[in-house]
């Protein structure tokens, strides 16, 4: 007989098993959270009433409509509760970003921390404060109630029109007026006693600590141009103390603001629209690149060609370098006796052809020239020079030859003379030989 195997029922078994997993998974799905997306802003034309209470009725609220196209965004939920509203300014994001950041950051401590169980709410509203035409300031007034506990807070925002920044709130003073106006609040909160001392001390020496900047910023001018501090309750002193104020007249005040404090005292003062900035025209980040580069441009005397080497130009080597060789030439060279030619025949071209005999004995290029070759004899360059006179008719420009051989002729004539005896340098001095040229000019 053949043994039954028990396959289809193991078959079975595992199915059965498998269909209670799935029954466990998606149960277990049930119970975990689900992540929330994020919510959406809404647009409101007029906010739910809020009890202000807690909160300094001095400082005045103004109509919207004083700000260019100015809107409420209202940020609202449940589980738990929660609605959170702040100023839309299209015309000034930074202020804009600035109270939207401040509001949804709140929202989110709130919805982190906070037990649904225990009944809680949060609002937060807006508040015109200041206006003018250069400077606006929002102040965020927040209350979270838990049952029947309450803890409000405020928050001032300030927005430069003139410089298109939001301010903080050292910005409204000098470097030394925010250290006075600092230790004018420690003084006069000293004597509340339920101001926690510890806590003022830290809130007053290091303002920038993340715990004590709550403290600071809900700094307000009142119309009267006087400075309020609000500090939110439970930041110096138990919560059942309120939020604690402190506020400075006008004339204590005014040695420790800066120029832009002074435009914000000025401004609660004196309430008027606010001029945003005109974002119509393009910044000058945007109008730098559009010009094309101006080409540089070409002159006669720079040429770049491929290998980058400055060129001069065609006319300088045309004065410079025809008579320049030429004229150089003859009297370094003191061993080729042919060079002596070209000599005399600068030095005759100038003159007259009457002249060539007196010239030849003042103007001594033949006398140089043959010194300086032969080293003995001055009367022999005497017999050529009638016949390269002749010879020449004026080839040469004679504008370089008459200076350039005078001078030369002069210089080296007195060496051969003083080594040699006595003829060629008396004839050298009777005719004034550094007139030697005016003298040629002049016979004719």
């Amino acid at each position: 007989m053949r043994p039954v195997l028990p396959a289809p029922r193991r078959g079975r078994a595992t199915l059965g098993l498998a269909a209670v997993a799935l029954v466990a998974l998606s149960a277990c799905a049930r119970t975990e959270p689900q992540p929330e997306p994020a919510p959406d802003t809404t647009a409101a034309s007029a906010l739910p009433s809020m009890d202000m209470a807690p909160f300094t009725v001095e400082v005045p609220s103004h109509d919207l409509a004083r700000v260019p196209e100015a809107s409420v965004a209202v940020l609202e939920g449940e589980d738990p509760d929660h609605h959170g509203a702040w100023l839309q300014v299209p015309g000034a994001p930074a202020w804009s970003e600035a109270m939207a950041g401040a509001v949804r950051a709140q929202i989110d401590q709130y919805r982190r921390d906070t037990d649904p169980s225990a009944d809680p709410r949060l609002e937060i509203q807006p508040q015109l404060a200041v206006v003018a035409e250069d400077i606006a300031a929002a102040r965020l007034l927040a209350t979270e109630r838990r049952g029947t506990d309450s803890v409000s807070t405020s928050h001032v925002i300030w927005y430069s029109a003139r410089e298109d920044r939001v301010l903080e709130t050292a910005d409204l003073f000098t470097p030394d007026g925010w250290d006075a106006f600092r230790a004018e609040v420690r003084q006069r909160m000293a004597n509340d006693p339920d101001v926690i001392g510890s806590r003022l001390d830290s809130a007053v020496d290091a303002p920038e600590q993340v715990e004590n900047r709550r403290v600071w910023d809900a700094v307000v001018f009142l119309p009267d141009g006087s400075l309020l501090l609000e500090a939110d309750q439970a930041s110096m002193a138990p919560a059942a103390a309120g939020v604690l104020t402190v506020r400075i007249p006008r004339d204590t005040a005014a040695p420790w603001l800066s120029d832009l404090g002074h435009v914000a005292a000025d401004a609660a003062s004196a309430p008027a629209d606010l001029r945003l900035p005109d974002r119509s025209t393009p910044t000058p980040e945007e109008q730098q690149p559009e010009p094309a580069p101006e080409p540089e441009p070409e002159t006669s005397s720079w040429t770049e060609e491929a290998t980058g080497a400055p060129v001069p130009p065609p006319s300088a080597p045309a004065d410079t370098a025809a008579p320049t060789p030429s004229a150089t030439t003859p009297v370094p060279s003191s061993t080729a006796p042919s060079s002596s030619t070209p000599a005399p025949t600068r030095s005759a071209t100038p003159s007259s052809p009457t002249s060539p005999p007196t010239s030849s004995s003042p103007t001594s290029p033949p006398t140089s020239s043959s010194p300086s070759g032969t080293g003995s004899g001055s009367p022999t360059p005497s017999t050529p020079d009638p016949t390269p006179t002749s010879a020449t008719p004026t080839p040469t420009s004679p504008s370089p030859s008459g200076p350039s051989t005078s001078a030369p002729a002069t210089d080296p004539a007195p060496d051969p003379t003083e080594s040699a005896p006595e003829p060629t340098a008396t004839t050298a001095s009777a005719p004034a030989s550094p007139t030697s040229g005016d003298r040629s000019s002049g016979t004719p």
